[in-house]
């Protein structure tokens, strides 16, 4: 009987140290039917060592890029929407979603 697949998930801040790569080479040996979710913030431009460059490519390994500003500004707009009529609230997300995606193009071409 083949072990069950998990997904296990890693939140990072700024350059992920060097010394993170002997946990990376450990979770594959040790979960080899396992993923791995790295979710990388963009706001405060989470980057890899080049020697860790393998991570962006390893099929067990998944980089995830998100903005935890963004995601507290969502928090913010949604909070106390429940009220607004659906038009209204499909408005304000789109809004919020072209500018957040507007920024990140811009932060990741400077």
């Amino acid at each position: 009987m083949m072990p069950k697949a998990v997904t296990f998930f890693g939140y990072w801040s700024g350059d992920l140290p060097e010394v993170t790569e002997l946990h990376f080479r450990s979770f594959l040996h040790y979960h080899p039917h396992s993923n791995y979710d790295l979710w990388l913030d963009i706001d405060t431009a989470s980057n890899l060592p080049s020697k860790m460059d393998w991570l962006a490519h390893h099929p067990q390994i998944h980089l995830r890029y998100f903005s935890l500003q963004a995601l507290c500004l969502a928090s913010t707009i949604l909070s106390g929407s429940r009220q607004l009529p659906w038009p209204v609230l499909v408005e304000k997300w789109a809004t919020f979603l072209s500018s957040v995606f507007f920024d990140n193009c811009l932060l990741r071409f400077q």
